[in-house]
């Protein structure tokens, strides 16, 4: 087999964004044999041209799990929308965004798409992105507040489309990342997912500054959507960690929906929609016939899910 292609290739707003015109076999842990991978000329994940005449498309973004890790591009929740209300729907997730991404993406790269609706698929862990500047190899755009809780976006560094450049600035955040974590009393030296701090509920001070930039972030992602007449759904996953042992917490100290909580209050703070997977996909969940892989990703079953809730959201609320 011929040496995989990087997925990814120097976007300069985004950071990093999927390398257009790419198709190969790719071959991944989740699977035992390869699943063939096709962008368009967007760099998105889809060997289907799309009609740019079209004016009432549904925009999917989201990370890995969405992007369609472990399954063939047709398994995936949008897909099956697609087929399912006759709608151009466009998946344009890639793996590893974080919602600050998303949200330039948003901005940036879905007006010549033409949507109508947008669905944002946030893995509840994966709020932890805003704080890593660094990711892949690539430098991503940061968003920070100032003294008066004033949103700033420190964009992508021009320079940063050098490799050796980027790596050097990305030490150095990740640098001051791993400081300010260890001046919080947080060591990830010996990672152990189960543990993660986010979990923990002594160390929510911690992720106090993450959680108010979060909603700041969300806040510019429902403005846009509102100004553009969009309808925005956000459609929240299922953790990893939920589905080890039935779900059982290991202590009471431990709050694996921690992260997920913060997320639903900011967004019914917002008046945000949003779909909450959860119940669902753990009540769904066998041994047997598990709906997602063993690191979590969602398999064929877990993206049929994801599609019927979404569905049903939609003709629920009449936005199809």
């Amino acid at each position: 087999m011929s040496k995989q292609k990087s997925l990814y290739q120097f976007d300069k707003d985004i950071g990093f964004w999927g390398a257009p015109n790419l198709s190969q076999d790719y071959v991944s842990d989740l699977n035992s044999t390869p699943i063939q991978l096709s962008n368009n000329k967007y760099g998105i994940r889809d060997s289907v041209e799309y009609n740019d005449k079209l004016t009432n498309n549904i925009v999917i973004i989201g990370g890995s799990h969405s992007w369609g890790a472990g399954v063939e591009a047709e398994q995936r929740y949008s897909d099956i929308l697609a087929e399912r209300l006759s709608r151009q729907v466009i998946n344009m997730a890639q793996c590893s965004l974080g919602i600050d991404q998303i949200c330039v993406a948003i901005m940036k790269k879905t007006q010549q798409l033409n949507p109508k609706i947008i669905v944002i698929e946030q893995y509840p862990w994966s709020v932890l992105r805003i704080g890593n500047n660094y990711v892949n190899g690539y430098i991503k755009p940061s968003f920070s507040l100032d003294s008066n809780d004033n949103l700033e976006l420190t964009k992508v560094p021009f320079l940063a489309k050098y490799k050796a450049i980027r790596q050097a600035i990305g030490e150095y955040r990740s640098y001051k990342k791993q400081l300010s974590e260890y001046q919080s009393g947080i060591d990830l030296s010996v990672y152990d997912p189960m543990l993660d701090p986010i979990f923990l509920s002594w160390k929510s001070a911690h992720y106090s500054y993450m959680y108010k930039l979060l909603e700041k972030i969300i806040i510019v992602i429902k403005d846009y959507c509102q100004s553009n007449d969009i309808k925005l759904l956000f459609a929240l996953g299922t953790l990893h960690q939920q589905f080890k042992e039935g779900g059982q917490k290991k202590s009471l100290l431990i709050d694996y929906d921690l992260p997920r909580n913060k997320l639903q209050t900011i967004l019914n703070k917002l008046n945000i929609d949003c779909i909450d997977t959860k119940d669902v996909m753990l009540s769904s969940h066998t041994q047997d016939d598990p709906v997602a892989f063993y690191d979590g990703h969602i398999n064929a079953k877990g993206h049929r899910i994801f599609a019927d809730l979404i569905e049903g959201f939609f003709k629920e609320k009449k936005w199809v």
